[in-house]
């Protein structure tokens, strides 16, 4: 099984284990029936009630008392093969304004929820609480919620949209992993801290704003789309297939980089694109690895004029669209497609490389730089080349032991092996920089 089996199949475990109620029994526990449906229930200090199991809606009051805790797993229907949808399911849910607290698997795998109306008195959601809610379409978090906890809404398969508040601060862990059909989401003014994996396995998602959020200071590992190395850009685990990459198409962060400067960071370490919003004159125009071609753009808008005094570090067309050459940092001059001038540095982060996949080890799979290969005699070996090939010829090899057989502008070296022996071979990359190999042929 794939390794993202593995992380999800492990996830499911942990579930299992917090999904485990504290209140499987409880000596004070009570039952009632309201519209046909069983609930059981506890009063707490006299004044309110926390239902710990039940099923179809939640009633306001029971036994005289407010309803004002939904108790951990008291809704879910996982693990529960005798439960199928009810006659209430199809229609929306609403949560009484009586209820401040939601605990842990609350509603966790319940299938009939389409819709839910979250109120204002809700102060906390514990973690799994929509978890697995395979047919919950869409979601508004209130203004009274600040955090979002680990996998809330995860593996909600046909979720689309997300509201949340502008006064959340922190999204947690693998938050919406797996929600391969949410394409809308909005990023909060407050929000502190995004968890690892929070967007995890969501292909439908294709950007995510960050101009209105300031206080951002964490964006944890594979937050936001996944990159690995192995797909050349970003990637999310295919379960119906049990691909464990398969690409996005066109993931874009937009930041303000004198404001966000985590979710333009991430974009950059991950070689994603990034649309930068700036306000001023003079500023940061982003980065990207040697190799990679993206579109930069101001205030959202493209560029009618850009020109650069580092033509051998990038290459850019008069319309923003920027070839990485070499590792180094470039100045841009542009005019917008409004008139406004503007001016900023490009970075390249690293330079052009032959790399090969790992074949053992930790690093299995992930693209590793070669600087030596070996290849049988009359055999051929393929080395990836980070970077774009503007001379492949066989001027550039030192013997005629080892010969190209790539065409011009491929990203992809094929050298085979003509006669036994060591030779360099050499490939002219970005027009800037000759990559060099040494090839034993056996």
């Amino acid at each position: 099984m794939k390794r993202l089996s593995l992380i999800i199949a492990a996830v499911m475990i942990l579930n299992a284990v917090f999904c485990v109620s504290a209140n499987a029994y409880d000596p004070n526990s009570k039952t009632v029936i309201i519209k046909g449906v069983e609930f059981e229930y506890r009063v707490i200090d006299n004044k309110y009630v926390e239902i710990l199991k039940g099923a179809d809606f939640i009633p306001k009051k029971i036994d005289g008392y407010p309803v004002v805790m939904i108790g951990d797993g008291a809704i879910e229907m996982w693990g529960d093969d005798e439960i199928v949808p009810s006659e209430h399911s199809g229609r929306k849910w609403i949560i009484p304004d009586t209820v401040t607290y939601i605990g842990n698997s609350a509603f966790r795998d319940n299938i009939d929820i389409k819709t839910i109306e979250i109120p204002s008195s809700v102060t906390h959601i514990g973690k799994f609480a929509f978890l697995g809610c395979i047919n919950l379409k869409n979601i508004e978090i209130p203004s009274s919620v600040r955090e979002i906890p680990e996998s809330v809404f995860g593996n909600c398969r046909k979720l689309e949209e997300v509201t949340l508040s502008n006064k959340l601060r922190y999204i947690g862990e693998m938050a919406f992993l797996n929600c391969p059909k949410l394409k809308k989401i909005n990023i909060p003014e407050q929000l502190e801290e995004i968890g690892s994996r929070a967007f995890y396995c969501c292909p439908s998602l294709k950007k995510l704003d960050f101009t209105k959020c300031s206080p951002l200071g964490i964006v944890g590992k594979q937050a936001l789309g996944y990159y690995d190395e192995t797909t050349e850009g970003l990637g999310y685990y295919d379960s119906k297939k049990d691909i464990e990459v398969k690409k996005i198409k066109n993931f874009t962060i937009i930041s303000d980089s004198n404001k966000c400067r985590m979710a333009g960071k991430y974009a950059e370490k991950n070689n994603i694109n990034l649309i930068l919003d700036e306000k001023s004159e003079m500023g940061y125009a982003g980065a990207c690895g040697a190799g990679f071609t993206l579109k930069v753009k101001i205030d959202g808008k493209s560029f009618s004029d850009c020109t650069t005094k580092n033509p051998k570090i990038i290459k850019i067309t008069k319309k923003g669209k920027v070839t990485a050459l070499k590792k180094g940092r470039a100045t841009v001059k542009a005019t917008l497609s409004n008139g406004k001038k503007y001016s900023g540095i490009f970075i390249v982060k690293n330079d052009p490389a032959l790399k090969k996949k790992a074949t053992s080890g930790r690093s299995m799979g992930k693209y590793k730089e070669v600087r030596e290969i070996s290849v049988g005699l009359g055999k051929t070996v393929s080395v990836k080349l980070f970077g774009k090939a503007s001379a492949i010829d066989n001027k550039y090899c030192s013997t005629n032991m080892a010969k190209i057989t790539s065409k011009k502008s491929a990203t992809s070296i094929k050298i085979q092996g003509k006669a036994k022996g060591t030779s360099t071979v050499k490939v002219k990359v970005n027009g800037v920089k000759t990559l060099k190999l040494k090839v034993t042929v056996k």
